[in-house]
């Protein structure tokens, strides 16, 4: 074979030789994501109760307008008896920004948390409030807890998902860690 008839053949096969590899070695690479899976760490059932008086009184809310206080029970990582005081800027009909102060009590210790986050309308039905306010009968929170220290979920911030019904005075909220805690 001449000199020229091996070049052009060459210039045909080491392209085509390294389409191949280079497929060959993408293909065997797993995918890599950029968004860790979360898993939720804690679940906070919350019942309203009607009431004027809070339970955490260490000054003046972020924002809102008392709304209410309640208990609950806390079960997984924050397992214990929940306090929480309401606070909620309903200026708009289409979403509220919402700020629960309070705190989970366990073996007769108070850890204090806060949530801030946004309510926003889920579904259509509406109902009139004791106040003689229509609303939205069910609501959407999406949010971040913030607790005092990280020794519960391996952070001082998770995000928080969860939903509540007027009609009922209940809400169930969960918090979110990734698979090595929220760090």
């Amino acid at each position: 074979m001449n000199t020229a008839r091996l070049r052009n053949l060459a210039r045909g096969l080491v392209p085509t030789a390294l389409l191949l590899l280079a497929t060959s070695l993408t293909a065997q690479q797993p995918a890599v994501t950029s968004v860790p899976a979360l898993q939720p760490a804690a679940e906070l059932t919350l019942q309203y109760q009607q009431s004027d008086s809070t339970w955490v009184d260490d000054g003046e809310a972020l924002f809102g307008h008392y709304v209410g206080s309640g208990r609950g029970i806390a079960t997984g990582a924050l397992q214990g008896t929940v306090r929480w005081d309401l606070y909620e800027d309903q200026s708009r009909n289409d979403l509220h920004p919402a700020l629960f102060r309070g705190f989970v009590e366990r073996a007769g210790r108070r850890h204090q948390f806060q949530i801030i986050g946004v309510y926003t309308p889920e579904g259509s039905e509406k109902l009139v409030t004791p106040a003689g306010h229509e609303t939205f009968r069910r609501w959407t929170l999406s949010g971040t807890v913030i607790l005092e220290d990280s020794l519960w979920l391996g952070a001082r911030h998770a995000p928080v998902t969860g939903s509540v019904d007027i009609s009922l005075g209940t809400a169930r909220h969960t918090v979110w860690v990734g698979r090595n805690g929220t760090r």
